[in-house]
């Protein structure tokens, strides 16, 4: 009877095994099996022990008579058990093996199950129909990805195959895959007509092959995809389990308005620029007035809104990318970007509380729990990697931050995003000397990854500006301005010519930048500086900083840790005499910041406000020891004229190669 029951319930779990994931049974449905199954083995012996089987009843063991006809029956019933399970169990592995994998033409077992799925053509003859054409690549992919046993590589990794005549051997032997998927889009009025091809890397031949010619439907958009990922996995061999199964048949939204919107602004994001921008943040906005539980969509605006938050640090941009994140959560807690988008707000929210380090701690690891909980959904994905990483690099953990950016840079080498995110880090948090070096260094490989964006240029300008070279980031920031005349370049070139000694002109650029972004306390704060040395214009200098000085406290309502925003509220807060308060502030962008290069020289310029040029000497004598970099800047600091007068500053600053302007 031991052997009986083995037998059986190994079946039973193999049967299981199959068929559950078949139905979208949830995975905690077999492990109740295989747990009642394992509870009832011992139960089983005990009775077999008691109690014994005939034709005509069951009895006790030991009060019947010894009747040969009920000792032969149980040995002749375990006998017949034994021999049809193990028939069963031949059956079973033939039908696992030869018939449950139709798909499969190429050898028993593919040690490598991944597959890059290339850009699909746009059959409808009509420009208009790429962000559609587009969308369905994209969701396809995340479909794939959601398939743990399966490698899918990323998008960007693929785009640079779009109308590439590459046979399909290199294509798979350059990305380290055992198969490619190509595939073609028609829209025409009412209908929607997919074609799709899975060809093996080793021969070049079709594993698998289908057109789909349906009514166009979002239903019908995501059961083609979901159709076309099943028959990848089939073909692949890639085991689905009963969630992953669920997660294929998901339908997003069943409104196909919405799903245009939808697939319109993600094309619009791609842009990377204020105008971009908005028309993303309007097309995600309709997608969500027309479906309003359309959880992706809200993901998408939440992301949205976090990135114009970053560029102009409008105050209205955080409260809606913190609401439609929340939106999204509620709708649909199983999607990967609405995970990355929580990370990226948790990281600029940055605490619960405005007093307690250790629940600021505690939110900076929620966010680090939520792009980690996106990292497991749907295997390594690129953006929470570099989410992630600038999440580490916010609580000073460098090398990990740096760790995790580099592991997207591996991933996906040709991703603008990745290459951006190394020069932010480089830039904005590393302590390395060389760190502008490197941050040139990435800059100048987003440049030429996106020479489009006005953004590469910028951080471009940036980097070689720090450096101290100063006519190769005139021309990075002149590129800038060609394709955008944004926000950034506005500032940036104001602030080249600010550092000239040029104010009025430096003002006219400010002035742009700030009607560009008037809620950025950064831009006002530099329009201030540079009206502060311009003749006949210092009250309009007082009002400027006064507006700084407010834009910037809304900030540290946000996030009361943000050191850089602390360091310049305390340089707002000395310009308009406000020592105790300039004082206070300062001295908690030091402590948060460990006494970060940036802070001194904020407190330096304080130092210089208030008439203390002896101690700004010592400040800047310990900045410059931590990074010899600023010595390009304090050399043409208008705040700084007093400071490189003293003997003092002249024997350090000589000592660190630098030449004196007064």
């Amino acid at each position: 009877m031991a052997v009986a029951y083995a037998v059986v319930a190994w079946l039973l779990v193999q049967v299981s095994d199959i068929l559950l994931p078949i139905f979208g049974a949830p995975d905690w449905l077999l492990q109740s099996v295989v747990l009642l199954l394992a509870i009832g083995f011992p139960i089983t012996l005990l009775l077999a022990w008691f109690y014994r089987v005939s034709p005509e009843d069951i009895s006790r063991a030991g009060l019947d008579s010894d009747d040969e006809a009920h000792e032969a029956f149980p040995g002749q019933l375990l006998n017949y058990i034994i021999m049809g399970v193990l028939a069963a169990a031949v059956v079973l592995f033939a039908l696992d093996k030869f018939v449950w994998q139709p798909g499969l033409h190429g050898p028993a077992e593919r040690a490598n199950q991944s597959v890059a799925v290339l850009p699909f053509r746009n059959l409808s003859g009509d420009p208009l129909a790429d962000p559609f054409v587009n969308g369905i690549h994209d969701d396809l992919l995340t479909q794939l990805s959601r398939i743990s046993s399966l490698r899918t590589i990323s998008r960007t990794s693929v785009m640079r195959y779009r109308d590439q005549d590459i046979p399909v051997p290199v294509i798979a032997e350059e990305l380290g895959v055992s198969a490619v998927l190509e595939g073609g889009v028609q829209r025409l009025e009412d209908r929607i007509r997919v074609n799709a091809q899975l060809i093996d890397s080793k021969n070049d031949s079709h594993l698998w092959a289908e057109t789909y010619d349906r009514k166009l439907t979002a239903a019908n958009i995501f059961a083609i995809q979901s159709d076309i990922a099943r028959a990848i996995a089939d073909a692949l061999r890639a085991n689905l389990s009963g969630e992953e199964m669920r997660a294929l048949s998901a339908v997003p939204t069943k409104n196909l308005a919405a799903y245009d919107a939808y697939v319109n602004a993600r094309a619009s994001l791609e842009g990377i620029s204020d105008q971009n921008y908005a028309r993303a943040l309007e097309q995600f906005q309709f997608a969500t007035e027309l479906d309003s539980e359309f959880a992706a969509a809200w993901a998408g605006l939440c992301t949205t809104h976090l990135r114009m938050y970053r560029r102009d640090s409008n105050r209205e941009h955080f409260d809606n990318a913190e609401s439609a994140c929340g939106r999204a959560l509620e709708l649909d807690n199983s999607r990967a970007e609405v995970y990355v988008a929580l990370g990226g707000l948790y990281s600029q929210f940055g605490q619960y509380s405005k007093a307690e380090v250790a629940l600021q701690r505690a939110n900076l690891a929620k966010a680090e729990e939520a792009l980690e909980q996106a990292l497991s959904m749907e295997g390594v994905q690129v953006e929470a990697s570099i989410e992630l990483g600038i999440v580490l690099a916010r609580q000073g953990r460098l090398r990990e931050a740096e760790s995790h950016l580099k592991r997207a840079e591996a991933l996906e080498p040709g991703s603008w995003d990745a290459q951006n995110a190394l020069f932010s880090f480089y830039y904005t948090y590393s302590k390395r000397p060389d760190r502008f070096d490197l941050a040139a260094q990435y800059a100048a490989k987003s440049a030429s990854l996106r020479p489009d964006l006005a953004a590469s240029w910028n951080n471009l300008g940036s980097a070689n500006y720090m450096m101290g070279r100063f006519e190769l980031a005139a021309d990075a920031w002149e590129e800038s301005l060609a394709i955008e005349p944004n926000r950034t370049a506005f500032t940036n070139t104001g602030h080249a010519l600010y550092y000239s000694g040029r104010f009025e002109e430096a003002a006219q650029m400010q002035e742009k930048a700030v009607a560009l972004s008037p809620r950025d306390h950064r831009a006002m704060g530099r329009l201030a500086d540079a009206l502060h040395f311009v003749s006949g214009r210092q009250e309009e200098s007082r009002q400027a900083f006064e507006r700084a000085t407010a834009l910037a406290e809304e900030l540290l309502q946000v996030n009361d840790r943000d050191w850089r925003t602390l360091g310049l509220y305390a340089f707002y807060h000395a310009n308009l005499g406000n020592a105790e308060l300039a004082r206070q502030h300062i001295d908690r962008a030091l402590q948060l910041s460990e006494r970060n290069a940036e802070t001194l020289y904020y407190l330096a310029l304080i130092q210089s406000l208030q008439g203390l040029p002896e101690l700004a000497v010592v400040t800047l004598a310990e900045l410059v020891e931590k990074d010899p970099d600023y010595i390009n800047l304090i050399s043409q600091e208008p705040y700084f004229r007093a400071v490189r007068a003293l003997p003092e500053y002249q024997a350090n600053f000589e000592k660190h190669g630098g030449t004196t302007q007064t």
